[in-house]
């Protein structure tokens, strides 16, 4: 399944033409009813202000966004917009915490990555998240949260933040990480507490494949 097959319609509210005017009936023929590019909406649809994972708000635009504050208490993990110099800069204080990293990437409409989210639940609960740094991305549209990816992360109980891609370009996340997002998912990254990315799958995986990746990643003292 590709990241950039993934489209979204909007719905459109019905424009009534007084039938006693000729000329305003002229002008919204000419004018016409195009639909906005996908990428005018998702531009449209982010917050100037940044917040950190840990709420410090900052102007850095690169910093995370939490999107789901209703200013009540939420029962449920944050979704925040990830650009990709913030996902940077969470790889280098997982580095200065000498922690290991795995990097999730999937959407809803992704069957395998729904097949697969079971083990990451179970990883999440089990593993040190002292040791552990787990960021579960996903790549559905921002304009989708409120009717595909909150309905997820409730139906599932998911316990983990989920980040929201800005953006439906892979490109600039690839620049940045260090490795090459072909734009299909499932994708799992693992990257060890020095920071060396030391595994990678761009498909479905098992929770044993997981343990056997990250364990020997754990016994292994940091070489800083």
């Amino acid at each position: 399944m590709r990241l950039i097959d993934s489209y979204h319609k909007f719905n459109w509210k019905t424009r009534f033409i007084p039938v006693s005017t000729f000329i305003i009936l002229a002008l919204f023929i000419l004018q016409g009813c195009a639909q906005p590019a996908q990428d005018s909406i998702l531009e449209d649809s982010t917050v100037d202000e940044q917040v950190q994972p840990g709420g410090v708000e900052q102007e850095d635009e690169a910093e995370p966004e939490p999107i789901n504050d209703t200013g009540e208490e939420d029962s449920y993990p944050p979704i925040a917009t990830l650009a990709p110099d913030a996902l940077v800069e969470l790889l280098a204080e997982a580095q200065e915490r000498d922690q290991v990293v795995v990097i999730n990437f999937w959407a809803t409409w992704c069957p395998p990555c729904l097949a697969e989210m079971p083990y990451f639940i179970r990883f999440y609960e089990e593993y040190d998240q002292d040791k552990v740094l787990f960021l579960s991305i996903t790549a559905d549209h921002i304009d989708t949260l409120e009717t595909a990816v909150r309905p997820y992360q409730e139906q599932e109980n998911l316990p983990f933040p989920i980040y929201v891609l800005v953006g439906m370009d892979p490109t600039p996340y690839s620049e940045k990480i260090g490795f090459e997002l072909s734009g299909a998912l499932p994708v799992t990254i693992i990257y060890d507490n020095n920071g060396e990315l030391v595994q990678s799958w761009e498909r479905e995986i098992k929770y044993e494949e997981l343990e056997e990746a990250v364990n020997p990643l754990l016994q292994t003292p940091s070489s800083q």
